[in-house]
C-alpha cells in the first residue's frame, strides 16, 4: 500500500472536505456499482432445490403463481422439485439474495479511496471531469486505522475478480460482510481502491467523520479546476502550512496526468492565464481575485 491514499472529489465535495475537515462514509446504495454486496447465487439445480425454499418462501406471492401462495414450507419444497418451476425459483432466489445482501450491508458506511492520483479515468469519473480535486491523506491517519464495522478494522484493499464471492464465504458475520464489501469485478481494477468502513445509524445514507488537519498532506488541483475551488485549496494551505498544493495537467508522453508544486495561488493563476492574455503584463496588485488571500 502506498504512503498516501487519495480521495477524488467534485468541486463541491472537495471544498466541503477542506472547509470542515470531514470525510463522508456513504451507504452501498449510493455507490456507482450496483453489484456491491452481491453474492454468487447461480449454483447448481441441486443447490437451488436445497437452498432456495427457505430464502424465497416469504416472498412467494411476488415471484410464484397462485398455487404456491397458501402452502406450508414443506409442500413448497416439494413443489419446487418440479423442473417447470426451477427457472422461477432461480430468478426469485437471485433477486431475493440481492435484496437480502443490500439489507445486510445497509448499515455499513463506506469510504472509497485510491492508491493512485494520476489516472485520467479516475479524474473523469470522480472529480467532475478534471474540475475537482484529489486529496492525499496519510494511510496511517486515525480516520482510517480506527475505522471499524463489527470486527472489521482499518483500510481494506479491494480484491478484483471475474468470479463473484460465494454466499456465506467467511467464518463469521463480520468476515462475510467483509467479503461482500471488498470484492469487485475486474473491470473496476483501474481504481486501485482501498476502502474503510463505519457503522451507519438505521435509516441514514451516510455519516461524516472528522479528520485531523495533520492527516491531510497534499491537494491536487485538476486540469479544469476553477478559481473558486483552487482558492479553497490555497486557503487551506494558509491555515495548514504543511500541506502541499499541486497543479495537474495531461502528460504529452502517456495517457496520465503529471503534476507540479504550486506555492501561491498567484503562480497558479499565471499558469492558467490564457496565452492571448500574456501579451500584457499582469497587474498582481490590482487583481480582485486575490483580495481574499
Amino acid at each position: 500500500m502506498s504512503a498516501l491514499l487519495y480521495k477524488f472529489c467534485s468541486p463541491h465535495w472537495g471544498v466541503h472536505i477542506l472547509d470542515n475537515n470531514v470525510l463522508y462514509f456513504c451507504s452501498a446504495s449510493e455507490l456507482n456499482d450496483t453489484y456491491e454486496g452481491i453474492n454468487d447465487t447461480s449454483g447448481s439445480v441441486k443447490e437451488h432445490q436445497i437452498a432456495i425454499p427457505d430464502m424465497v418462501y416469504p416472498h412467494r406471492h411476488r415471484f410464484f403463481p397462485e398455487p404456491f401462495w397458501d402452502v406450508d414450507i414443506n409442500t413448497f419444497r416439494v413443489m419446487l422439485q418440479d423442473t417447470e418451476h426451477l427457472r422461477l425459483s432461480k430468478i426469485a432466489t437471485e433477486r431475493t439474495s440481492w435484496q437480502v445482501s443490500m439489507a445486510k450491508i445497509s448499515t455499513a458506511g463506506i469510504l472509497s479511496l485510491s492508491k493512485i492520483w494520476d489516472n485520467v479515468k479516475m479524474w473523469g469519473l470522480y472529480s467532475s471531469n478534471g474540475a475537482g480535486l484529489a486529496i492525499g491523506f496519510k494511510e496511517s491517519s486515525e480516520v482510517f486505522t480506527q475505522s471499524k464495522l463489527l470486527h472489521i478494522n482499518g483500510a481494506l484493499d479491494i480484491e478484483y475478480s471475474d468470479t463473484m464471492p460465494i454466499p456465506g464465504t467467511g467464518s463469521n458475520p463480520s468476515e462475510r460482510i467483509k467479503v461482500q464489501l471488498t470484492h469487485k469485478a475486474t473491470f473496476w481494477s483501474f481504481e486501485e481502491e482501498v476502502r474503510c468502513l463505519r457503522p451507519l445509524s438505521p435509516g441514514t445514507h451516510g455519516v461524516e467523520i472528522n479528520f485531523q488537519p495533520s492527516d491531510l498532506t497534499e491537494v491536487i488541483l485538476g486540469p479544469r479546476t476553477s478559481f473558486e475551488t483552487a482558492l479553497a485549496a490555497f486557503s487551506y494551505k494558509e491555515r495548514n502550512p504543511h500541506v502541499t498544493i499541486y497543479d495537474s495537467f495531461p502528460s504529452s508522453g502517456r495517457y496520465a496526468y503529471i503534476r507540479t508544486e504550486i506555492r501561491k495561488i498567484q503562480h497558479w493563476l499565471k499558469l492558467r492565464e490564457p496565452e492571448s492574455d500574456k501579451t500584457q503584463p499582469w497587474d498582481f496588485e490590482n487583481d480582485s481575485r486575490l483580495w481574499e488571500i
